[in-house]
């Protein structure tokens, strides 16, 4: 066995060797400690995000929701589906396409999470609320994320182009720390028409209560 009081010398005759090893391994753990927060935070937002009412449906075998393709002659189906909560004569069923995009804004290229969306998409999700502003309608605008919208630094009146479009804010959306708090809500045929998609990625279908929702997924 190496005495100690070896080691010790040798460290001091290496000082700059020393401080570097110190110094890495120092990083190495704020690198760890800094991604395990943000994996912890991320799973929190997804273990939050749905009810038991929602039900989720893309196609199957899609690795994402940007490799779903979801023909749009399947709306009036889902529409009828026993167990299909209602408000109203219209059924609680969202069409969305749901795409990961770049944006740019201010020159500079940052991801973004963009989900297509029609108005009734505002009374099928009840995790997530209007705090400014309005939805977003026809005319290339968008309702951002709480999130997102700290993060872009970007408000109500401002503007970011994406999938070769510019694009408004007119409104900030809250999830409640929800992964929709991340995201950018469009009108649902603008987005399928920059982003070239002639199918939907998804729909979100709320159910009148679990066990319609259970029925629904069998």
């Amino acid at each position: 066995m190496i005495p100690l009081r070896y080691i010790l010398r040798s460290l001091g005759r290496r000082k700059l060797r020393t401080a570097m090893t110190i110094l890495g391994v120092a990083l190495v753990v704020a690198l760890f400690a800094a991604m395990s927060a943000v994996a912890e935070t991320m799973v929190r937002s997804f273990q939050t995000t749905g009810t038991p009412e929602e039900v989720f449906i893309v196609q199957g075998g899609a690795i994402t929701t940007d490799f779903s393709h979801v023909p749009r002659s399947t709306l009036g189906y889902i529409q009828t589906l026993d167990g299909v909560a209602t408000e109203g004569d219209r059924p609680l069923v969202s069409p969305e396409i749901q795409i990961g995009s770049v944006a740019r804004v201010a020159g500079v290229e940052r991801d973004l999470s963009l989900r297509g969306v029609t108005d009734i998409a505002a009374r099928v999700y009840t995790q997530v609320r209007l705090v400014e502003g309005s939805w977003p309608g026809s005319g290339f605008q968008v309702t951002i994320g709480r999130t997102a919208s700290i993060k872009l630094g970007l408000g109500i009146g401002d503007s970011l182009e994406f999938e070769g479009e510019r694009w408004t804010i007119v409104g900030i959306l809250d999830g409640g720390g929800r992964v929709y708090d991340q995201e950018v809500w469009t009108d649902l045929d603008e987005l399928a028409a920059a982003s070239h998609r002639t199918t939907y990625t998804s729909y979100l279908v709320r159910a009148r209560d679990t066990s319609a929702a259970s029925q629904l997924i069998e």
